[in-house]
């Protein structure tokens, strides 16, 4: 599991985020809805960043560092610690103030990029502040949301339960 957590960390950009995985050899799936379901293929220098994949990773972060509690408490600081700052450029790179929802994928069109699975991923993996979480928690179940498919929906309602 270390080495797994560690690759991702070893692939964190300069930008504090994760690119999507490159070539031809790699599928980027999420769920099966436009935008999520992985067909585009990309190269290395124009590997896009998608919230989806940050914020599992993040989740994964977090759930290691919870495991690594009791064995090694200095492992454990530092997986919460990537946790705590993945969070935090996922939010600073993918938040829309105005519209106070999460895009999908950078440099995709804004209206085309606004899926209830990403919300769901946001506040599923705590890169939500406190103060944002009721509006995007509303934004979430706006219709003009994409919506998730019923494979994914675990997420909009673990994140609907969080919230009360």
């Amino acid at each position: 599991m270390k080495y797994i957590i560690d690759s991702f960390e070893k692939r964190i950009a300069e930008n504090g985020l994760i690119p999507c995985f490159a070539g031809t050899e790699y599928w980027n799936f999420y769920e099966w809805k436009k935008g999520l379901s992985g067909g585009e293929r990309y190269t290395i220098e124009n590997a896009p960043y998608e919230l989806p994949l940050n914020a599992i990773v993040s989740d994964a972060f977090s759930c290691f560092a919870k495991l690594c509690e009791l064995a090694s408490p200095e492992l454990s600081a530092h997986y919460n610690e990537l946790h705590q700052c993945l969070n935090k450029h996922i939010h600073l790179a993918f938040y829309d103030n105005e519209r106070n929802v999460y895009f999908t994928r950078l440099g995709d069109d804004k209206n085309s990029s606004l899926h209830v699975l990403t919300q769901a991923l946001a506040l599923y993996a705590d890169v939500v502040p406190n103060e944002h979480k009721k509006t995007v928690l509303e934004n979430m179940l706006n219709k003009d949301m994409i919506p998730c498919t019923l494979s994914s929906s675990i997420y909009k309602y673990d994140a609907l339960l969080r919230e009360g």
